[in-house]
């Protein structure tokens, strides 16, 4: 009999958390409300702050994906800028690699410009990266042009197929031939294992440093995304002053 007090105290104490945490809960949750109205009503009144913490927001994940992007390209240098069978224009210290799709349309309007930057500005030695990723043609033309490369013919043959404008099997084929080319052995080069594992090679390395479309550039550590020259000469120029590019140089 002594226990019922106990217990009836128990069932007491049960009975008030249970009011307690309830009406806890409602305060909560009123205040909550009432948070929630006065924050409405402030965005209501300056909606720039959604577009300053979009902006905010985006910024963080630019830099978070540059930072990832340098990671990256760190540990595939020797890939990007020294792999054997890569077509190249010009000879300067300082690398810049592009990949690209002859069948996209950006990268054929700055085609024409390219060798021509590469030309005014001797610290570039121009690194070409065919990345056929838009159709099947690309693949094709991608492919001619690394067979035409084993004649010497590549870079003529690369500025024909960006400037061609209705691209299929037999414009390339007639840019091949008016280049020069022995239709022939490109053929057959064409279908080579070798050729085969350069694109192949060429994917991977692109999917590897996060090339997401093309033209892109990559210029040290850095990449750029589209044709902006004044971009890209900025970071040859900041990445020439770098000690082992002054070194290249003989400076």
């Amino acid at each position: 009999m002594r226990r019922l007090p106990l217990i009836a105290a128990l069932a007491a104490c049960i009975g008030v958390t249970a009011v307690t945490v309830a009406w806890c809960a409602d305060t909560t949750h009123r205040e909550e409300t009432a948070f929630g109205k006065k924050v409405r009503a402030y965005l209501l009144a300056h909606p720039e702050v959604i577009e300053e913490a979009i902006q905010a927001l985006q910024t963080k994940r630019d830099a978070e994906t540059a930072s990832l992007a340098r990671k990256a390209i760190s540990q595939h240098v020797a890939e990007l800028t020294q792999r054997a069978g890569d077509p190249t224009l010009g000879d300067g210290p300082v690398t810049v690699v592009e990949f690209f799709d002859y069948r996209c349309s950006y990268c054929k309007a700055a085609a024409p410009h390219i060798p021509e930057m590469v030309s005014g500005h001797k610290a570039i030695r121009l690194v070409f990266k065919d990345y056929p990723i838009l159709s099947q043609i690309s693949d094709t033309a991608a492919r001619a042009a690394l067979a035409a490369a084993r004649q010497g013919k590549y870079v003529p043959v690369h500025l024909a197929l960006m400037a061609e404008k209705s691209l299929d099997e037999a414009a390339i084929d007639r840019i091949l031939t008016e280049k020069g080319v022995n239709l022939d052995q490109a053929h057959k080069d064409m279908k080579s294992p070798e050729v085969e594992k350069q694109l192949d090679d060429n994917r991977t390395l692109a999917k590897a440093i996060g090339v997401d479309g093309t033209p892109s550039f990559v210029i040290g550590q850095k990449m750029i995304g589209g044709f902006l020259e004044d971009d890209i000469l900025a970071a040859v120029k900041a990445d020439g002053a770098h000690p082992a590019a002054a070194k290249a140089a003989g400076q």
